[in-house]
């Protein structure tokens, strides 16, 4: 259990500093194929961190709750982000559509989820 932590904490900095890698921090630039290559890395470490993040086991209540607060908080941090892109794009007159699509398909997702546990578990 705690080396899955670990392996999985290593994971999401690693997300968390190639993404910021695309901002170019350092003033370097970047041509079209390193951000080819950039983008086909993240892409990368996201699924391994989605296999471990779906391959995950409950083995008792405690875990199941642990897990069910670490989801919620995750998935309000995550509409906050969006909901604050929109809103701050739509100062500007021109909204990124990948936002509220993301936004979109976060509700239906949680909602799809929620009626096929209900219904099904």
């Amino acid at each position: 259990m705690i080396k899955t932590v670990i392996i999985e904490t290593v994971l999401v900095i690693g997300l968390i500093a190639l993404l910021a890698l695309l901002f170019d921090p350092f003033g370097v630039y970047m041509n079209y194929k390193g951000y080819i290559f950039l983008s086909g890395l993240i892409a990368g470490v996201y699924f391994i961190l989605l296999s471990f993040i779906w391959g995950e086991g409950v083995h008792d209540e405690r875990e199941s709750e642990h897990r069910f607060f670490a989801s919620r908080y995750a998935y309000l941090a995550g509409s906050l982000v969006l909901i604050v892109g929109i809103v701050f794009q739509s100062r500007t007159m021109h909204v990124d559509p990948w936002l509220p699509a993301a936004l979109s398909l976060m509700f239906l997702a949680k909602l799809v989820s929620r009626i096929y546990s209900e219904r099904y578990r």
